[in-house]
């Protein structure tokens, strides 16, 4: 960020993009999408990782940019092991799956017309109450 927005000609060249920029952070929009906007609007290509260096340096100099993200400056975690849901409990694999359940999967995955024009459900209860 230091090239497009320091140095006295840049930076008088370059102050209606960085009020851009301020503007939309103001209504929290992600740096991808400014990235993506200062390039169809202005013909600028600034990268979005170049846009949070810029909001992390004015963080440092006690900005608050950051506080404009969307997430307000929180990284992602996507790791197994911070996610929401756990394993199922009491999970059987597909390998190890019923008759009646393998019945049930090819009801439910054949058309209607086949059927008779029942529901599966129905289909599947006349079998299981003639078994």
């Amino acid at each position: 960020m230091r090239s497009v927005f320091h140095g006295s000609r840049s930076r008088s060249r370059f102050t209606h993009i960085q009020a851009f920029i301020r503007k939309e952070l103001s209504i929290h929009t992600s740096p991808e999408v400014i990235s993506r906007r200062l390039q169809l609007e202005f013909g600028i290509s600034i990268s979005k990782n170049t846009l949070y260096r810029y909001i992390q340096l004015e963080r440092q100099a006690g900005g608050e940019l950051y506080q404009q993200l969307p997430h307000r400056g929180k990284r992602y975690s996507y790791s197994a092991e911070n996610l929401k849901y756990g394993p199922i409990p009491n999970r059987v694999g597909i390998e190890h799956r019923t008759a009646e359940a393998e019945l049930e999967h090819s009801l439910n995955t054949r058309g209607r017309k086949s059927l008779g024009y029942r529901s599966p459900n129905e289909v599947f209860l006349t079998h299981l109450l003639a078994a």
